[in-house]
């Protein structure tokens, strides 16, 4: 790729979450191997804030622009485009679509517009207008086989350009020597010797944390000292009525001693050095950077048979599976794991090495690097 080529991110988003980190780690990643990299964010938003706090971004602010046909705006981003002489637009959120499409009208198509895709596709999205939002667009990519799948059966985006491109982490932040487990749960305030389930993300009824809260309940009949790290804070803006449920839940299930409550993390790699057995009880992951991150880490894994994770762990070979808010199914899985210590191993260690193989931040980026210069050519 011509590292002349300039590059543009974009993100309107107002929320604080895994699709906002993800966007402005991918443009981290691209910068730090030589490209020209400009971000264009909400002013005065999280994202915003956060990457202006860093320093590591050029950073545009932006006006919040209306999801669908917003002219005015669109012309304000089409000059901010030609100044910045920006030649590919990637663009992640839903609501970005519209706009990066006018742009691209605005400048004679000589914009190229790249979606990375971190949402599953719901509905049939074959109809006429849907098909001209898209038409717009010159590479859509998915990080996983099932996604494109989506893509392919349920809109009219032709399959030329849709790319399989899998997420990418940091995986030296990920590795066995990167923190001890005993400096990990120093720094979470939790006990050494117990053995830990945790859970990390975004608290969210979605996210299904106070189904884990009702599962410990259960497992301390039968196995004794058993944790759960529970790291994560409220969407933003959304307040905490959900963490006050979880605060309420435990004290009512008497568990105060045994559920650990820690605010978001920095570095995330703290958070799987420190437990034995990583939990997902999401309704519904796309592809869950979390899982991604729990298989670099080497840690068991028992997440939910739904979204991208089936995909991930390889339906169950690279760890356990059980349907969501199946409380029945979540705890025999737990039981066969805790009591087959070599199988879950085995799983964890096959599960790290796919990580290491497809889930580097390096991969990704070659990737993309690839089907940008593509792009350029035409």
């Amino acid at each position: 790729m011509n590292k002349n080529n300039i590059i543009g991110i974009i993100c309107s988003s107002s929320s604080y979450g895994g699709l906002e980190l993800n966007l402005m780690k991918l443009a981290i990643w691209l910068q730090e191997r030589k490209n020209k990299v400009i971000f264009y964010a909400v002013d005065n938003d999280p994202l915003y804030n956060t990457i202006e706090r860093g320093k590591q971004l050029e950073l545009r602010p932006i006006k919040r622009h209306r999801k669908y046909c917003d002219i005015i705006n669109a012309f304000r981003l089409r000059k901010r485009l030609l100044q910045d002489q920006v030649q590919v637009l990637i663009i992640s959120h839903n609501r970005d679509i519209s706009i990066a499409g006018i742009c691209k009208t605005l400048m004679f198509n000589k914009l190229k517009i790249m979606y990375q895709q971190q949402m599953q596709i719901g509905s049939r999205k074959k109809d006429i207008f849907h098909t001209i939002r898209y038409s717009k667009i010159d590479a859509w990519l998915c990080p996983l086989n099932w996604l494109s799948e989506q893509v392919k059966k349920k809109t009219r985006v032709k399959p030329g350009i849709v790319h399989i491109v899998p997420f990418g982490i940091a995986l030296e932040d990920f590795r066995e020597d990167s923190i001890t487990k005993t400096e990990a749960r120093y720094k979470l305030g939790i006990p050494e010797t117990a053995l830990i389930i945790g859970v990390i993300g975004r608290l969210d009824p979605q996210k299904g944390q106070h189904f884990l809260i009702k599962c410990i309940y259960h497992l301390q009949k039968n196995h004794g000292d058993i944790h759960l790290l529970i790291v994560g804070e409220s969407t933003k803006n959304e307040g905490d009525i959900y963490m006050n449920e979880l605060r309420n839940l435990i004290k009512g299930c008497n568990l105060e001693e045994k559920i650990h409550l820690r605010p978001f993390l920095e570095r995330p790699a703290i958070f799987y050095k420190a437990i034995d057995i990583f939990a997902l009880a999401s309704l519904s992951e796309t592809c869950g950077t979390v899982i991604i991150e729990a298989m670099a880490s080497g840690v068991p894994i028992i997440a939910t048979n739904t979204g991208g994770t089936p995909e991930l762990l390889e339906q169950g070979k690279l760890g356990f599976l059980y349907s969501p808010e199946n409380q029945e199914e979540f705890l025999s899985q737990i039981s066969f794991l805790l009591n087959n210590a070599g199988v879950a191993k085995e799983k964890a260690e096959k599960a790290r090495e796919k990580a290491e193989k497809q889930f580097s931040n390096n991969y990704q980026c070659e990737k993309i690097e690839h089907i940008i210069t593509k792009l350029l050519k035409h």
